[in-house]
């Protein structure tokens, strides 16, 4: 057994396509966004539905987002009329995420009220139920409200040692076209709450900007407004309205002329900053706290070239500003819809030097909402933009390697075929232990090189760097982490494991594997040479060569090695470099062209890469050089220069993606080539062959119990003869730990391709649906055969029960034994009930088993729907997924993907061969496919090169013998994926989770593929006594497994079922251990011999997983035992398939 306790961590990485079980949010009208405590997004908006929903990110969900709606309650205030959210304004303390401040403009029949609620606990129970709501109409004295009642903006603003600000305008005329506003301060906590709010002169809706702030004198704070007031441009400050201040008088502001906004940024002593563009001049400007008064001018702030040569502020109209973590932030929306940001440290805002140059973001940008995250000081950037797409996005700034990552608000998914299909790192991690067995269950604690949002064992996570969090590993003692990404830079993962106090790291570096095939194409030889090969299996080139000219894909050879020999002078913990290694600079020839007269600008690395994956067609060349002693890549844009350092192996990686670009490879045949594709055709091969072989053997089956009833009877009327070989057993070589440590050199074994379709298909095993129902009528025949087998059993069980605690004891140390000597301890305890009861047990089942064929058979083919893997399945092959598809596709991906990897080749190839396996019309016909006539003593001289020694002498064609022992490979294959569903299907029975009819159905179809290994066995072209017995016991086995799970008497499915299972097993040594004695001298018979052994084990252990035969604490005892044996078991059928396909 497992020894559970963690010796190492494995780990692989692939660039690849994923998916998750979600649908993406809906745009909204109206957005905003706040922050939760732990740093996470708190959303808000209205939609087309006109409801507030507050939508919060939240760590530990299956998506990472739930949405509330925190409006709709408000209808019982109007009799339960329809109210709509017009509009709303959001806002929190900046020195503290503790609460939110919330307005909310409704409509109801025309007319507008307003509502607020303050100081509203920022805790996932708020949103659940939002009580918090404050009616706040109208009601300023000596004011008639104006019919209809409109508002036309409400400004909320936290302040702090003030408290919240919050003014409204109204549409003074609703019928006059001039929209003329009157403006009013609002204190939820005075009578009246409404007080008016004078103007200098008139203002009209949409004409101007307004922002709210305070200057250090006031005691409330106030409203500047900028645009036209009255008929001139104007800039006014007007403090609140109070009982102590009435008649506020506005001041001035000057500002330059043709300026285009305004924005207020609160400092850390709760005054505000007021930031203003000057596109004419390509500068920004700023009025610090104590430089507003009436008459003051506004001072530079920022003033460079790269404004002037980019006009990047050209046209600003939206215009926002932030502070927090030691950081001032603006981000501005330009009359080209780009979003762009620039900043600078706090406290230096009126020094041009201390900004950054502002490069785009994000394109075609409607709408944008951004906070600096303040927890853990990390004041990196996250925004929210929708674009003219529709699309709504969350971007966030890697405050480590600056790298943008883009992504959609994922909600609970809408119906079972919702599904998002994204680029991503996806890394398989297992936590071994001595054996390189997976520890289950076992807790993990994983931290990142920069905080970064993923998702671990399909959950949603946010990893950070000073801070672990602890996940368990699954029932395979694997983690699964999956982050996407629209580049090829991923974040680094810090995994430990503790161990008796002391620590196990691995340091997951995501490129490791895009790195090594990067090392493939450092010269132009290779580069010329280098393909792809698309997921349709069609191979073309890498680089178009007649888009590429040859001193261009010379010079990308050398920019790609030179990138590699870069790698190792960095962290390998993904951390920038404070203090790269100094270099001498490089050499003129790879500097910037001789002729270049213009400026050069120095960018943040993700920056960088946001410009330009939009704006590359204006790039003349980039490249890599060493300036001031340290790795930069260079971006030549016309005249002008562009740089960024390399200081992480992230930027590394990215560099690469412009290299490739230069020589026409676009991003995703980057990826394609750099990262892992399926290859789908070789897959659909796999599965149609897999699928046939198991539905004519189960075919097979319920055709023919009579015959197996008869040969179960005929091996046992010779049985003390067979048992008697048990004496003398050839020796099985190594120990069974032995033989599971050497998983390890099975390539792909523990890849994520490989564990793909496995990891979504148990993750998403609760939330398939079918609408099948399988259903056996109760007859007479039922009652009697169940009453045979209940007597049997219950005559049995002490002696089962004595049975198995002997054999717990000896099977707990199982991988310090090898099979022989296992099977050598456990002989004795097992011999009298195979001599004396195994063969009354087999076949009494035999006649209940009998009663379910129909319904077993009917589950097969019935319609299955189960996340992600429906879909897709759809996708490739145009049909709906059953029952069987989704075995054999769990089985297939594997099955190919680590076949290929051992020989270079996929198992079954596009030829006739192949479709004989996969149209096979009946059991017959698959056999004979197996199977040749003897040839004649001249012909075997004349064809000898052609023919190949099979088993009992009898010569086979070489195709036929090497595709029956792929068939058996991939057998192998499929029995080693599925012993994981099987594994986790008992264990969730265990637990006690309540079993839909979808989830039995996936249990008793994947049974098919864990005993593949025995049906392929029944194919063999002749059948000794020992491939008798075992197909008769596959078969019965496999019905029982129906039985299982369609009977749902309690008494079968706690005592009877489990009972049975034992006898089962027990019977299912013999045709083992025939086969042994027959078949043991190549290590791919001594894997099978002991891979037998283990299952046969596991099965045995079955009446101790029973709460109600041994209790509850023995029963998890022999749970895990069991598990470990199904698990030993799954190892020993991949070891087959590598020593088979290795020739031995």
């Amino acid at each position: 057994m497992t020894s559970s306790i963690p010796a190492s961590i494995v780990s692989d990485t692939e660039l690849m396509k994923n998916q998750k079980y979600a649908s993406v949010m809906d745009p909204a009208h109206q957005f905003d966004v706040l922050q939760n405590q732990d740093g996470t997004s708190l959303f808000f908006s209205i939609g087309a539905d006109e409801v507030l929903y507050a939508t919060r990110e939240t760590a530990a969900s299956q998506t990472g987002w739930i949405k509330y709606d925190i409006s709709s309650s408000l209808a019982g205030r109007f009799a339960q009329k329809t109210i709509a959210a017009k509009q709303f304004a959001a806002t929190q303390s900046p020195r503290s995420t503790s609460s939110v401040d919330l307005a909310l403009v409704t409509s109801v029949n025309g007319n507008d009220s307003l509502y607020i609620a303050l100081d509203v606990p920022n805790t996932p129970e708020t949103w659940e139920s939002f009580p918090y709501w404050v009616d706040a109409s109208f009601d300023a004295q000596g004011r008639a409200p104006p019919l209809p009642f409109t508002i036309a903006d409400v400004y909320l603003m936290n302040i702090p040692e003030t408290g919240v600000l919050c003014f409204a305008d109204v549409i003074r005329n609703p019928a006059d076209n001039t929209q003329v506003v009157d403006r009013y301060y609002i204190d939820v906590n005075s009578s009246p709450k409404w007080t008016f709010h004078p103007l200098p002169d008139d203002i009209s809706a949409g004409s101007v900007v307004s922002c709210l702030g305070k200057r250090p004198e006031d005691p409330v704070g106030g409203i500047y407004t900028f645009g036209f007031i009255g008929s001139n441009q104007d800039l006014i400050y007007t403090p609140a309205a109070t009982k102590d201040n009435p008649f506020p008088e506005s001041i001035h502001l000057v500002i330059p002329p043709q300026a285009t906004t305004i924005a207020s940024m609160l400092d850390s002593s709760g005054n505000t900053f007021l930031f203003t563009i000057w596109p004419l001049t390509a500068t920004i400007w700023v009025f610090k706290p104590d430089q507003q008064h009436n008459g003051d001018y506004a001072e530079l702030a920022v003033d460079s070239n790269f404004l002037r040569q980019t006009n990047i502020l050209y046209g600003t109209q939206t215009l926002t500003a932030t502070s927090a973590g030691g950081r001032t932030v603006l981000w501005g929306l330009n009359s080209s819809s780009e979003l762009y940001s620039l900043s600078c440290p706090s406290g230096s805002e009126t020094d041009p030097s201390k900004w950054s140059n502002p490069v785009p973001i994000c394109y075609d940008v409607l709408q944008f909402a951004h906070y600096l995250n303040a927890y853990q000081n990390a004041a990196n950037s996250v925004l929210f933009a929708q674009t003219s797409e529709d699309q709504l996005m969350q971007l966030t700034q890697n405050p480590n390697t600056s790298i943008w990552a883009e992504r959609s608000v994922l909600l609970p998914a809408d119906n079972v075929n919702s599904m998002i299909e994204f680029n991503s790192y996806t890394s398989h991690i297992k936590v071994a232990d001595t054996n390189g067995m997976g520890v289950p269950n076992y807790p993990v604690s994983l931290s990142s090189s920069s905080p970064t949002s993923v998702n671990v064992n399909d959950v949603y996570m946010i990893l950070r760097p000073d801070e672990m969090i602890q996940i368990l590993t699954n029932s395979a003692g694997a983690v699964t982490i999956i982050e996407e990404t629209q580049t090829l830079s991923g974040t680094t993962i810090n995994v430990t494991v503790s161990v008796n106090g002391q620590n196990i790291v691995e340091i997951i570096d995501p490129h490791d594997n895009v790195c090594q095939r990067l090392s493939t194409v450092t010269s132009y030889e290779s580069l010329l040479a280098a393909t792809v090969t698309d997921s349709n299996g069609v191979t073309y080139p890498l680089v178009p060569m007649s888009s590429v000219a040859l001193d261009q894909l010379l010079f990308a050879a050398d920019e790609f090695k030179t990138l590699l020999d870069i790698k190792p002078q960095l962290l390998v913990n993904g951390i920038a470099k404070k203090k790269p290694a100094f270099m001498t600079d490089g050499p003129a020839k790879s500097g910037p062209s001789s002729q270049s007269i213009g400026s050069w600008f120095k960018l943040l690395w993700g920056d960088m890469v946001r410009w330009f994956k939009k704006a590359w067609n204006t790039v003349k060349r980039a490249y890599t050089q060493i300036i001031d002693g340290v790795w930069h890549f260079i971006v030549e844009v016309g005249e002008d220069i562009y740089s960024a350092v390399i200081d992480t192996v992230a930027a590394v990686v990215g560099a690469a993606e412009y290299v490739f670009n230069q020589i026409a490879v676009a991003y995703d045949e980057i990826v394609k080539y750099l990262g892992f594709l399926f290859n789908w055709d070789d897959i659909k091969r796999t599965h149609f062959v897999v699928k046939n072989i198991l539905k004519l053997s189960a075919q097979q089956v319920t055709n023919s119990i009579t015959d197996i009833e008869d040969g179960i009877k005929s091996s046992f009327a010779t049985i003390q003869e067979k048992v008697d070989q048990w004496s003398d057993l050839p020796d099985s070589g190594q120990t069974i730990g032995q033989l599971q440590a050497s998983q390890s050199s099975v390539p792909s074994s523990d890849s994520p391709q490989a564990n793909w379709a496995l990891h979504h298909a148990t993750s998403n095993l609760q939330n398939a649906q079918s609408d099948h129902d399988p259903k056996v009528p109760v007859t007479k025949e039922l009652e009697t055969a169940f009453k045979d087998l209940s007597n049997l059993m219950t005559t049995e069980e002490g002696d089962i029960i004595a049975m198995i605690n002997s054999l717990v004891d000896v099977v707990k140390d199982f991988a310090s034994l090898s099979a022989t000597q296992l099977f050598e301890k456990i002989a004795g305890i097992i011999v009298d009930f195979v001599l004396n009861t195994v063969e009354n047990c087999v076949l009494t089942l035999l006649d209940l088993t009998k009663l379910f064929t129909e319904a077993f058979f009917a589950v097969l083919d019935a319609p299955l729907d189960i996340p992600i893997l429906s879909p897709i399945y759809k996708d490739i092959t145009g049909d709906q997924l059953s029952f069987l598809d989704l075995v054999c596709l769990i089985g297939a991906i594997p099955a190919t993907v680590i076949y290929k990897a051992i020989t270079n080749t996929a198992p079954f190839a596009a030829n006739d061969l192949t479709n004989q396996l996969i149209t096979a019309p009946d059991y017959a016909a698959l056999r004979n496919i197996f199977e040749t006539s003897q040839p004649t003593s001249e012909q075997q001289n004349a064809y000898a090169k052609y023919m190949a020694i099979a088993g009992g002498g009898k010569l086979v064609a070489v195709d036929k013998a090497e595709v029956f022992n792929i068939c058996t490979e991939v057998s192998n294959l499929v029995g080693f994926t599925c012993s994981w569903i099987v594994d986790l299907c008992s264990v969730l029975k265990f637990a006690g989770e309540t079993q839909t009819k979808t989830v039995q159905g996936i249990s008793m179809v994947s049974y098919l593929g864990y005993v593949m290994p025995d049906i392929m066995g029944g194919l063999q072209t002749s059948r000794t006594w020992y491939n008798g017995l075992n197909w008769g016991i596959t078969g019965v086995s496999i019905l029982k497994v129906g039985v299982d799970n369609i009977l749902t008497d309690e008494t079968y499915q706690d005592t009877i079922g489990p009972l049975v299972e034992a006898g089962l097993n027990v019977a299912w040594v013999v045709p083992a251990i025939g086969d042994f004695v027959e078949n043991n001298r190549t290590r791919s018979a001594k894997d099978t011999y002991a891979g037998n052994i283990l299952f046969d084990l596991g099965g045995i252990m079955a009446p101790g997983t029973s709460k109600s035969l041994v209790g509850p604490e023995a029963a998890a005892v022999f749970l895990a035992v069991q598990s470990a044996l199904t698990a030993g078991y799954g190892i020993c059928c991949l070891m087959t398939t590598d020593d088979m396909a290795n020739g031995d």
